[in-house]
């Protein structure tokens, strides 16, 4: 396997901020890892399956996904290149995945044996640091996909999502990271019914959208869907 491009990767991963090529050289040469490749709508894990690695996504990209009891594909999440699979779950009493994960393309993913990232985490505190900041994100992250799930209504949701990155309709305006595609996934509904939802907002006079801008046009109504 081409070492240079697997570490010029791992330079740029979250779990390795900080730390030189050299001294990742050196965690990799005192652990015990295997590089998987898997091919588009390949799954690479199950739910229900032990977490016995760490997983870092060395090239390519993957999503997790929970079926509902009706037989709904839920998308919890897209992992891509230099980020990692359930981390929190490795060191879980219950450390079985509580997703299935599915390659999006062709990807290739590092597994390095729990021995071995433990190992890791002892010979190097800011990899260690680095680790409790992953996990501590992914749990921020998976409340607040929690938050906006209990709420019954597509503008209901935008409200809340639009009131959390305004802190809570302080600034005007903001700009969203995701596609609509992206943010529909993460709401659990369809790109369509989200367009349709920002579409009634704004036509209420709350918000003005275009493209990956929403301007805040009256705050206080959207605090009151967020009430609903």
């Amino acid at each position: 396997y081409n070492t240079k491009f697997m570490i010029d990767i791992l330079l740029k991963s979250p779990i390795f901020r900080g730390i030189d090529q050299t001294s990742i050289q050196e965690l990799l040469e005192a652990s015990n890892y295997k590089i998987h490749t898997y091919e588009k709508n390949k799954l690479v894990v199950s739910r229900g399956t032990l977490c016995k690695h760490f997983y870092i996504v060395i090239s390519g990209s993957v999503r997790a996904d929970i079926v509902d009891d009706s037989g709904k594909v839920i998308k919890i999440d897209t992992i891509n290149t230099g980020d990692y699979l359930a981390p929190a779950f490795l060191f879980a009493e219950r450390n079985r995945f509580p997703v299935d994960v599915t390659a999006t393309e062709h990807t290739e993913i590092m597994e390095i044996g729990k021995e071995s990232f433990v190992r890791i985490l002892q010979l190097n505190a800011t990899v260690l640091t680095n680790f409790l900041r992953i996990i501590s994100n992914r749990s921020q992250f998976l409340s607040q996909k929690l938050m906006f799930h209990m709420f019954k209504t597509i503008k209901s949701k935008l409200a809340a999502f639009i009131l959390e990155h305004s802190d809570n309709g302080k600034r005007k305006e903001i700009t969203l990271k995701e596609t609509q595609q992206e943010l529909a996934d993460f709401f659990g509904v369809s790109r369509p019914a989200l367009a349709r939802g920002l579409a009634e907002l704004a036509e209420e006079g709350i918000i003005e959208s275009r493209n990956k801008t929403i301007q805040i046009l009256n705050a206080d109504k959207l605090r009151n869907y967020n009430a609903e």
